[in-house]
């Protein structure tokens, strides 16, 4: 008797945790299968870690279209710098760069696009590499230009109009809604890295931001990564991250830039929200900005382009004594890393009373 009892004392020790356990599988299971949010995160905390719960609520989200054309065009950009270290060496310095095919005056090109801040550290010529089906295989890329600095971070890139098998560019997209999800995908460190379902927060028509306060990643390294449509289109160019929000590039400034690459005009219109400041080139830096009150007394300026950016631009012009603003610019060559004196520098002034502006060289 003594037995039976021990027994079945050693039974019920092992057997209820076990059902337990049981009991913990079947509601998290049926609960991810429900897609119940709310109720799998306190349900199931005892059984899944946040890094899965948060994989499994991404995989609800995740737009497939966008996904299946950003696996189709990104590549791994490499600097042929780094061409002589070791794998997993070169994965570190490894950026995103991807391909785009556009409509230029009927014909159809593709070209190579990624973020300007790149572009210092990897150098003009350029790798672009992709592992498919086992195999990898590279094109060759060159800088051909940028964006206008703080108005647009885009770097265009020249690559070869055939592509080898596996590769296929994206398509632009113009116009958007803001109220439609966008996706980012890209490489960060040499890994896949993907961030589903952002929300649009604003569109200035230079860059756009992005709400991250879904998750956890608030920061992220994958800097040149297309921003995606909920159709998977380019919609812009992923910049930078902040704790609040992600910044890209809009795409809207590409065409121009690859009529400038044609040989045409390289004017684009200095604008930012309701302000026309005046045409500037593509190839011009915002040295220093200088607010100017009636009498042409400097009240104000920022010398280091570091400063300068939208936010700051306009703190200076909606000044009370803000008369004017004088931008200092220099054309600088593409690739060229700091200012040289041999380069041609000259003064846009800006009115802002009569909203007129106009140019004095230096």
């Amino acid at each position: 008797m003594n037995y039976l009892r021990t027994f079945i004392l050693v039974m019920f020790i092992f057997c209820i945790p076990v059902f337990c356990d049981a009991q913990k599988g079947r509601v998290a299971r049926e609960l991810v299968k429900n897609g119940m949010k709310e109720m799998m995160e306190d349900a199931t905390a005892e059984i899944f870690t946040e890094e899965t719960k948060q994989n499994i609520m991404r995989q609800v989200f995740v737009n497939p279209v966008a996904r299946y054309n950003a696996q189709q065009a990104i590549l791994k950009m490499e600097s042929e710098q780094i061409a002589d270290l070791p794998v997993r060496a070169r994965q570190l310095f490894q950026s995103n760069a991807f391909l785009v095919e556009v409509d230029y005056k009927g014909q159809k090109e593709i070209w190579g696009v990624s973020t300007r801040e790149l572009m210092d550290g990897f150098g003009k010529k350029l790798t672009l590499k992709k592992t498919i089906k086992g195999k990898e295989i590279s094109i060759p890329a060159q800088v051909v230009n940028y964006g206008p600095y703080a108005l647009s971070n885009i770097s265009l890139l020249r690559v070869p109009q055939q592509l080898p098998e596996g590769l296929k560019p994206l398509q632009i997209s113009l116009k958007y809604d803001l109220k439609d999800p966008v996706s980012i995908f890209g490489y960060n460190k040499g890994l896949w890295y993907e961030m589903p379902s952002l929300t649009l927060q604003k569109d200035n028509g230079l860059f756009l931001r992005m709400d991250f306060s879904k998750h956890k990643e608030q920061t992220i390294n994958a800097l040149g990564a297309p921003v995606l449509s909920q159709k998977g289109n380019l919609i812009g160019v992923f910049c930078s991250s902040s704790w609040t929000g992600g910044y890209a590039s809009s795409i809207k400034m590409l065409p121009k830039m690859i009529e400038a690459a044609h040989g045409g005009s390289d004017e684009f219109p200095f604008q930012m929200r309701d302000v026309f400041f005046g045409n500037i080139r593509l190839s011009e830096v915002i040295l220093s900005i200088q607010a100017l009150d009636n009498y042409g007394k400097i009240i104000h300026q920022m010398i280091s382009p570091k400063e300068i950016h939208q936010s700051s631009i306009f703190h200076m012009l909606n000044q009370k004594e803000t008369r004017f603003l004088r931008f200092l610019l220099e054309d600088r060559p593409v690739q060229e890393k700091a200012f040289d004196p041999e380069n041609k520098l000259r003064w846009l002034v800006y009115d802002k009373e009569t909203k007129r502006h106009f140019f004095i060289d230096n």
